[in-house]
């Protein structure tokens, strides 16, 4: 079955990709209709009358050609047309149900007879109206209906991105990173202002969680119930594609029509008839009981009464989605041999040896296991061997294992239960359209969407938390998400020559992740013991809790103009980030939260003379790493301070950042048609992204010892001069809070002015009635296409607003390596096991060693500072966008009923 879904998906897609033809890129929010109007003697027919009926609606727009006898229509809702052309003294032309597409211009071109207007012609549209001379951008349109039968597991529009020809499985379109692609819907912006692509901070990678099934997708869900049409482009887009080096997805909600239309749906999948796991067979687990379920309606129409004379039409849809998901869950728990301080190495002809680290004799399941000896004596030098932090640790909260397949077998084994991870989430549609007369229509569009899920990023098995049972494990993490979008759109007729279209939309893009912390696991313990033998995970990548607030606001406005041949664009647009980021860690190993990290490390350092001579030296490091964390040694002690201006904020704050990132961008197009058969478009677009504004100064810098700001070219060229002369350049450096800098700044770096984007395409239809060339293109069945485009993408916010955090002077990561009892930070050379620092031996509610030290001077023997110059520090530098070249070219053949395009 699996094979057959796969092969129909392909075979699908590929009679997509070969059925419809290349649009012209993003200009319009929807489609358009453009053509020219001629005599029986091919001379252009100015000012005749072109009116473009809409099937669903009944409403009627039209428009004069002009003294080249060319017309356009911009921003033509998705859906089928009639167009009709007159002129006093020739018959009336009529080409019915004419189809157009989601950022595709459609191209019809009318010839008129001689005769009375009475009198009226219907016509079929040729093949040209298929092969589009002003196509210059490649790409696939998948209609609402090709969406709603296709295979889609999460039934999201954006699971068909990457199986469209040239994106790659990660969402790389044409060789560009994936954090590039724009997703536009109803002729706004979706993209996420976070990480570009939506999928590295909100589970939806290779996750069941998020209803795009973990493809690259736009911040709010776009179901296929709600799509009337969905469109990749993947190269060659117009002047006004900027500030996204990757690919273009465009998208456009359903509307109403004259007709009331609707429709309820139901998936639903359970486990009823699913077979249980092998896992679960060998430690008689039941099979998991859940199921997934997903349900919505929807339903469009007129607005009844009309207000004004003129309809309004509207559509709504909501899905809902509940999944009370059940999983199998394992967790390596320790043996009760290595509970009572008995540890088991290999030997060196493989035998697992037992090794009692206790100074006294200790019995197990009836066998007496006598105090190991490293030389002549027992191995651990303090005569105290099992740690009591340790002991109660895993005796109270660590249930016994029941699966003796996992862990080492010996140490550890696993222990196999079943874990809850709810998932719900119900998301919201509604779309207005009205006409505001003859020349003016407006759009409104809404999305909302509220998931929530539970995740094992943390999981309590040993009933630590209230409410929480030994043995029954419980997710302590949840992973919220709550986007929203508002788009409005007026597309107005200044005159006939002259449209201008309006967008604003606001995106809210919010997600954050929570978790129970890192609290200490026994009374009076000053931090909490962080090892891999755990009830509750305390370490930084499962304890950490952040946010991201996300809200854009775009203004956009476009006006196009025909004249002669020519179609002149010119458009702007102003995106506002306001970007909140939230987090309690510095990115690396830390949170705000203190803890001892147990175990073998480069603050412990264990002499051969407390390893038993039976350990061969290829087992000297899994001694260590069991011998550490029985005793209970603490290789380093960890802790985060925030900051804010400086000022080191109260115990256990999180750092935060308020930063408003604006975008300029503007530019001019011109589709020449030069010939009948050949189009020339050229544009220049110019975008201008500004560096991010803290608003509370919260920006840190790295600083020279004067305090002065200093860029990284400037600093690697005195480094290499240094060099050359057999000199050592090292300048003292350190942070500031940017508003400290000189007379203080606004930017942490220049902006970046110099980012002009031309394009340049061409499209060419020839016409060989004989010979060779004749066989192969035909007359006026084939098209070729080209192009040359230079596009600057976007810095996304994770680079100018969250790695700025995780940089010393926000968060003052510090590391105490190689405590000792002495409270002393030896460092990496380490600290042997008679002055170790050991938990609840040198005192439970012991200090965390060095720390006291740590926030008068940072810099210190022992301290390691977590910020790494290159990753963190944000330099007075430029920070350039990406970029990218494109040399595009293509062929589409018209055979029969089928194309067949190679680009």
């Amino acid at each position: 079955m699996n094979s057959r879904f796969v092969s129909l998906t392909i075979l699908g897609f590929l009679g997509l990709t070969l059925a419809l033809p290349p649009a012209r890129a993003q200009l319009t929010s929807a489609g358009a209709i453009s053509g020219q109007v001629i005599d029986q003697q091919e001379a252009s027919i100015q000012g005749a009358a072109v009116s473009l009926r809409d099937t669903s609606t009944g409403v009627t727009r039209t428009a004069l050609t002009n003294e080249n006898g060319r017309y356009v229509f911009l921003n033509v809702p998705s859906g089928a047309y009639d167009v009709t052309v007159s002129r006093e003294g020739f018959k009336q032309t009529k080409l019915s149900a004419q189809r157009t597409l989601v950022g595709s211009t459609l191209t019809l071109n009318v010839t008129l007879e001689v005769g009375s207007t009475a009198t009226s012609v219907d016509v079929q549209a040729s093949p040209a109206a298929e092969l589009q001379t002003t196509a210059v951008s490649a790409g696939t349109t998948i209609t609402g209906r090709a969406l709603a039968i296709l295979p889609n597991l999460g039934r999201d529009a954006n699971a068909f991105v990457t199986l469209q020809p040239g994106v790659a499985p990660g969402g790389e379109v044409a060789g560009k990173a994936n954090d590039q692609n724009v997703f536009s819907l109803d002729g706004g912006n979706i993209s996420s202002d976070q990480d570009g692509n939506y999928r590295n901070y909100t589970l939806s990678s290779g996750s069941t969680a998020r209803t795009s099934g973990g493809d690259p997708s736009g911040v709010v869900p776009t179901p296929v119930e709600s799509i009337e049409e969905f469109r990749v482009s993947i190269n060659n887009q117009t002047a006004d594609f900027n500030g996204a080096a990757g690919g273009q997805v465009q998208m456009v909600t359903k509307r109403g029509t004259n007709d009331f239309h609707g429709a309820a749906y139901e998936y639903y999948f359970g486990t009823n008839f699913s077979a249980n796991s092998w896992i679960n067979n060998r430690t008689n687990q039941p099979r998991p009981k859940t199921h997934e379920h997903r349900f919505g309606a929807a339903l469009g129409g007129p607005l009844t009464p009309s207000l004004g004379g003129h309809k309004t039409y509207f559509f709504f849809d909501y899905e809902g989605r509940r999944f009370p998901q059940v999983i199998t869950y394992q967790r390596a728990a320790p043996t009760k041999l290595m509970r009572a301080g008995v540890i088991q190495v290999p030997d060196s002809s493989g035998a697992w040896r037992a090794y009692n680290l206790n100074p006294r004799p200790v019995t197990v399941d009836g066998t007496t296991y006598q105090p190991a000896m490293c030389g002549t004596n027992t191995c651990d030098p303090r005569a105290i061997g099992l740690n009591p932090v340790v002991s109660q640790i895993w005796n109270k909260y660590m249930p016994l294992p029941n699966n003796p397949e996992g862990g080492d077998r010996y140490n550890t084994q696993g222990y196999v239960s079943q874990i809850a991870l709810p998932v719900k989430s119900n998301f919201l549609v509604a779309r207005l359209d009205r006409d505001l007369g003859p020349k003016h229509r407006l759009m409104l569009s809404y999305r909302y969407f509220h998931l929530y899920q539970s995740t094992t990023s943390q999981v309590d098995i040993g009933g630590f938390f209230p409410g929480n049972t030994l043995g029954v494990p419980k997710s302590m993490t949840d992973r919220p998400q709550l986007p929203s979008f508002y788009v409005a759109g007026l597309t107005s007729v200044l005159s006939p020559r002259v449209i201008n279209d309006f967008r604003f939309n606001y995106t809210r893009n919010y997600w954050e992740w929570g978790s129970a912390g890192a609290p200490a696991q026994l009374p009076g313990l000053g931090a909490a013991v962080d090892l891999p033998l755990l009830p509750y995970e305390v370490n930084r990548n499962n304890s950490l809790s952040r946010y991201w607030n996300g809200q854009d606001k775009v203004v956009k406005d476009d006006v196009s103009l025909i004249r002669g041949d020519h179609l002149f664009q010119i458009g702007g647009a102003y995106t506002r980030w306001f970007l909140q980021h939230q987090r309690n860690d510095n990115g690396l190993n830390m949170t705000t939260t203190p803890t001892y990290l147990l175990g073998a490390g480069e603050g412990i350092r264990t002499p051969t003379t407390y390893i038993p001579s039976t350990v061969p030296a290829n087992q000297y490091a899994n001694w260590n790493t069991l011998y550490s964390q029985v005793l209970g040694f603490v290789a380093e002690a960890r802790e985060f301070y925030p900051r804010r201006g400086g000022v080191l904020q109260p115990f256990g704050s999180s750092i935060q950042s308020q930063s408003v990132v604006g975008n300029y961008n503007v530019y001019f197009s011109d589709t020449w048609k030069m010939q009948p058969s050949f189009t020339l478009i050229y544009g220049l677009g110019y975008q201008v992204q500004l560096p991010p504004y803290e608003l509370n100064g919260n920006q840190p810098m790295v600083v020279d010892g004067d305090g002065n700001s200093f860029a990284s070219a400037d600093y690697l060229a005195e480094r290499e001069k240094a060099a050359l002369a057999g000199k050592v350049y090292q300048p003292i450096i350190g942070f500031s809070t940017i508003r400290n800098i000189g007379k203080g700044r606004k930017y942490p770096f220049d902006p970046v002015y110099s980012v002009f984007s031309p394009r340049l395409a061409a499209a060419w239809s020839p016409s060989f009635d004989r010979g060779l060339l004749g066989k192969l293109f035909g007359q006026k069945t084939t098209v070729f296409r080209g192009g040359y485009a230079r596009i600057y993408g976007r810095v996304n916010g994770i680079n100018v607003v969250q790695v700025p955090l995780q940089g010393t002077g926000i968060g003052q990561a510090v590391a105490c390596v190689g405590a000792s009892r002495d409270g002393q930070c030896r460092g990496s050379a380490g600290v042997d096991p008679e002055t170790a620092f050991r938990i609840g031996v040198d005192g439970m509610a012991a200090p965390l060693p060095g720390v006291d030290r740590v926030l008068e001077q940072p810099y210190f023997p022992g301290i390691r500072n977590n910020a790494p110059l290159g990753e963190t520090w944000i330099l007075d530098t430029k920070l350039l966008p990406p970029r990218t070249d494109q040399f595009t070219f293509s062929i589409q053949r018209q055979i029969s009923r089928a194309r067949i395009e190679v680009g």
